[in-house]
């Protein structure tokens, strides 16, 4: 039995899985495994891509030019680190220093001042009164209304 495993180029950009393009699989469960495997990773990819967006776009402002044009030339148009390179003309290494630093300022900004974090629980809680709305349980959507305000720094509403 052959299996044929894809492997997006996003994914062999990030990670170096030397997994041939075809596989010999004594059972199918084998095949399953791998593939699951795979895409935990690139989930996680997905994740990480995501959350250097999202601080980028909250944040970027925040960063010098290069290490914000670097960091979004790597997060938003997946260019490789000697791509980035070549386009802010420094080397490889250069570019690695800085998206480490971007990064690390990124995050660090998010842990003082936690706007993403804020904003994604306000729109949890958004989500979850909207259910409640929909379900006819006032006393929860009562109860979200109320942690909203503690969010966005009203304290209890009346």
């Amino acid at each position: 039995m052959t299996c044929k495993i894809l492997m997006p180029t996003s994914l062999s950009k990030h990670y170096s899985l030397n997994i041939s393009c075809q596989l010999i699989c004594l059972t199918g469960i084998f095949a399953v495994v791998i593939l699951g495997r795979m895409n935990k990773v690139q989930a996680q990819i997905q994740d990480d891509r995501t959350r250097w967006c999202l601080l980028l776009d909250y944040y970027g402002g925040l960063l010098s030019r290069q290490q914000h044009e670097a960091l979004k030339h790597y997060v938003e148009d997946d260019l490789s680190l000697s791509e980035i390179g070549d386009l802010l003309k420094i080397s490889r290494q250069g570019v690695h220093d800085l998206i480490r630093r971007a990064t690390r300022r990124l995050s660090s900004y998010e842990n003082r001042l936690g706007l993403v974090m804020r904003d994604q629980e306000m729109y949890d809680t958004l989500c979850h009164a909207s259910k409640a709305l929909k379900e006819g349980e006032c006393d929860v959507v009562e109860r979200d209304l109320q942690v909203l305000g503690n969010i966005i720094g009203l304290g209890p509403l009346k």
